[in-house]
C-alpha cells in the first residue's frame, strides 16, 4: 500500500451526527471491512449490496418525508453507486474475481466523499427538523391574550 491509498479503517465510520445514519454507516463500515478480506466475496458482496439498498432506501424515506432541498441530487448518487456495485456483482459472477478488489479498495474514498458531504447535509437537516420538532410550542403574547 502506497502512501496515498487508504483502507476503510483508516476513514473512520463516516459519521455524521444523526444516530439512525450513524448506525447506517457503521454497519456500511464493517462490511468493506469484510469485503476487505479474502475468501467468500460472493456472500460478502451480496451482504454489501443488500444493506446498501436499505441504506439509500432509509435515506431516501427521510429526505422525501423531511422535504430534504438536495433530495433528487443526493438520490442520483444513490442511484450510480447502486448501478455500480450490480454492475461489480455481474462482472464477479462471470468470473472478473479482481472486481471486488478494487471496489473494496475504490469504494471507501467515494463513501468518505458522500458521507462527508451529502449525509452530513442530510444529518444537519433531519437534526434541525427534530429539534423544532421536540421545542415546546411557542404561543406568541397576542395568542396567549386572544386565548
Amino acid at each position: 500500500m502506497t502512501d496515498n491509498e487508504q483502507t476503510v479503517s483508516d476513514l473512520g465510520c463516516f459519521e455524521v451526527g444523526y444516530a439512525p445514519m450513524d448506525e447506517m454507516h457503521r454497519e456500511f463500515h464493517e462490511l468493506v471491512r469484510a469485503l476487505q478480506r479474502s475468501g467468500d466475496e460472493g456472500e460478502k458482496l451480496l451482504a454489501l449490496h443488500e444493506h446498501l439498498l436499505r441504506h439509500c432506501a432509509q435515506e431516501e424515506r427521510w429526505m422525501r418525508d423531511s422535504r430534504f432541498p438536495a433530495c433528487e441530487c443526493h438520490q442520483r448518487e444513490h442511484e450510480l453507486l447502486l448501478e455500480v456495485v450490480a454492475e461489480v456483482r455481474r462482472r464477479f459472477d462471470a468470473g472478473d474475481s479482481e472486481i471486488v478488489a478494487r471496489l473494496a479498495e475504490e469504494l471507501p474514498q467515494w463513501f468518505e466523499a458522500h458521507a462527508n458531504s451529502m449525509d452530513a447535509a442530510l444529518g444537519v437537516h433531519l437534526r434541525e427538523r427534530e429539534a423544532v420538532a421536540a421545542a415546546p410550542a411557542q404561543r406568541a403574547p397576542a395568542e396567549e391574550a386572544a386565548a
